[in-house]
This record gives structure tokens, sequence and C-alpha cells, in this order.
């Protein structure tokens, strides 16, 4: 699952959470204006936030709500890559691929990065409390209060803290939500990874194969979703 998805995992899982989840969190799904919930959401990025810069998270930030949000991140991992939704709609696109000629690696990684992408895009589309909630996350990645810094090995925290600067300009990824260009973006993330890149030729390829499997994959997004809230709050 990639990062708009973790925050609205982490979302239902305070709304559902009743009266001890954390202060002033969720009012109409949108974290209040005091940022109660923010920490808790940024954790639950942060992972992916770092695995985009390629850091490594190492050390314990400073918030507690961040470091709750960390841990649901990687139990709503390991629910949502076990999840049938996830291995029918990654295996899908991986075998079609690879059966109209995309590289085993290239379709493999394609099939599990292209899929948790779409879902981004879907959950955002429609959704205004979520993308309220994104944009907010990503604003403050860098706030000094949040204690990121100490995130990753101390040689590397110069480099993390402009990362962490640069995540709260960026906008909401809009074109998640469409296959062409999804398939661009995974074209430029697995260009640095020899045995899992594709050229330029085969981009339209992709897209086409990931616009083949967007309904069936957006069918399923609720029942998903209820299942891994229902797995997370157990």
């Amino acid at each position: 699952m990639n990062f708009v998805g973790h925050i609205h995992l982490a979302l239902v899982h305070l709304d559902g959470a009743g009266p001890g989840r954390t202060p002033g969190a969720v009012e109409s799904g949108v974290p209040d204006p005091d940022g109660g919930a923010v920490p808790y959401l940024v954790g639950s990025a942060l992972p992916d936030f770092a695995a985009m810069g390629r850091f490594r998270l190492t050390g314990r930030p400073c918030d507690e709500g961040v470091r709750a949000g960390i841990e649901l991140h990687h139990r709503t991992d390991d629910a949502f890559h076990r999840h049938p939704w996830f291995r029918s709609n990654s295996t899908a696109v991986a075998e079609q691929l690879e059966a109209r000629g995309l590289s085993r690696g290239a379709a493999r990684a394609c099939g599990h990065v292209g899929i948790e992408l779409l879902l981004d895009g879907h959950l955002l589309a429609g959704r205004p409390a979520l993308r309220t909630s994104t944009q907010r996350a990503l604003r403050s990645a860098g706030e000094p209060r949040l204690g990121l810094v100490v995130a990753v090995e101390e040689h590397q925290r110069p480099a993390w803290r402009d990362h962490l600067d640069t995540l709260s300009s960026w906008s909401l990824p809009e074109d998640y939500g469409e296959a062409d260009a999804v398939a661009e973006r995974l074209r430029r993330i697995l260009a640095r990874r020899p045995r899992l890149a594709f050229g330029d030729d085969e981009v339209h390829l992709v897209g086409r194969v990931l616009a083949e499997r967007k309904p069936t994959l957006e069918a399923g997004t609720d029942e998903l979703v209820a299942d891994l809230a229902e797995t997370l709050a157990a």
C-alpha cells in the first residue's frame, strides 16, 4: 500500500477507535485544525515518505503519535499484501504484462507498485476529507515538533531534513488515478533497477494493461478497506 492508502486507513482506524482515540483526532474524517491527528497520519505514511527519498528508518521519532502511526503502517502493509484483493489484482497485471512481452521482473514490479498507485488515485477521487488529510500530512512532514530528523542514521540527517522539507511543498498525486500516467511514473521509478526496468517503448503497454484492470480494482476497493479496517481493529 502506498502513502495515500495508509493515511486513509489511519483515518478509518482513528474514526473507529472510540473514546481512547488520539485526542482531537477526527471530526467528520478530517483532523482538527490544531493538528491532533497529524502526527499519527504523518507516521502512518512515513516509511513510504522515506522510501521515496531512498532513506531507511532506523531511529524512533520523538512524537508518540508518529511512532504509533509507523506501527500502524507496518500492520497495514502486512495485512494488505496478504489480502486477496491485492494478490489477485497484482498477479493479473503481472501475468498480462509478461504474456505481452514485458520482462518477468518488470511485469511483477508493475503489478505490485502499479496497483498500489492506482489504489491511491481511486481513494483520492471523491473523498474531500482524505484529500485534506493527505495534504496536511505532507505539509507537516518537516515540522520540528514531530522529531522526525532522528528517524534516520546521523550521517543522513541533513539530506533527510531537506527531503522532509521538500515533502511539505508537494501537491496531491492527482495523476495516480490515470493508468498512462502511472505507467510513466513506474518507468521512472524502476529505471534505477536494471532487472526491473522497462523501456520508453513499453510504457504504452503497461498503461493499457493497468487501464484494463482498473475497473476490477476499483470495484473491490470498499471491501478491501472494510476488511483491512476490521483486521487493524482486532
